[in-house]
């Protein structure tokens, strides 16, 4: 159940495989508050008994508007949880009471013990390089390394939490936009 909880909460912030560059027509049509994305995760964090452990699986993030709509499934295509914030974060596991909080952030705090940054995601998912070289930046204590691009938009992300404890490292791949 806890590797189910991070795994939901760490793509929301959520990615390896061959990806279509996105048609010029694609990234203009891409905003902040309009895109959807498909690709994967692996995520590394520290346990609350302090030992490491690990997932991975795929994802798809739909976004209208102030809606976003997280799907997370397991490397064999099981759908392992859905996050829909419309108002109120949500949280939706297979066989469990939905879980909701004010916000993603909240929701994140009360399900892991601490916040993950899921609108400087947001923002570190849409940022564009004209020239595709790699290119590290730290925010919010994240560190955030763009490794990989289609086209203008990222295609390799790696974040890792900078300021102490728990230890979180994160690896996407967005495999295809629109």
């Amino acid at each position: 159940m806890h590797i189910l909880r991070t795994l939901a909460l760490c793509l929301l912030l959520l990615l390896c495989a061959c990806a279509t560059v996105p048609s010029s027509d694609v990234t203009e049509k891409i905003s902040r508050d309009h895109f959807s994305v498909s690709g994967r995760f692996t995520v590394k964090y520290q346990k609350p008994d302090g030992s490491d452990d690990s997932a991975s699986g795929s994802f798809d993030w739909q976004q209208q508007g102030e809606r976003t709509r997280i799907a997370l499934r397991s490397p064999l295509g099981q759908t392992l949880a859905q996050i829909i914030v419309d108002g109120q974060a949500q949280l939706l596991l297979p066989d469990q009471p939905t879980v909701t909080a004010p916000d993603v952030e909240s929701l994140t705090e009360q399900q892991l013990g601490w916040r993950l940054p899921v609108h400087g995601l947001r923002d570190w998912l849409l940022r564009k390089n004209e020239n595709g070289v790699p290119q590290q930046h730290t925010q919010d204590g994240w560190q955030v390394d763009y490794l990989a691009w289609n086209g203008l938009l990222p295609r390799r992300i790696n974040l890792r939490w900078l300021a102490g404890n728990p230890k979180l490292e994160l690896r996407l791949v967005m495999d295809q936009w629109e």
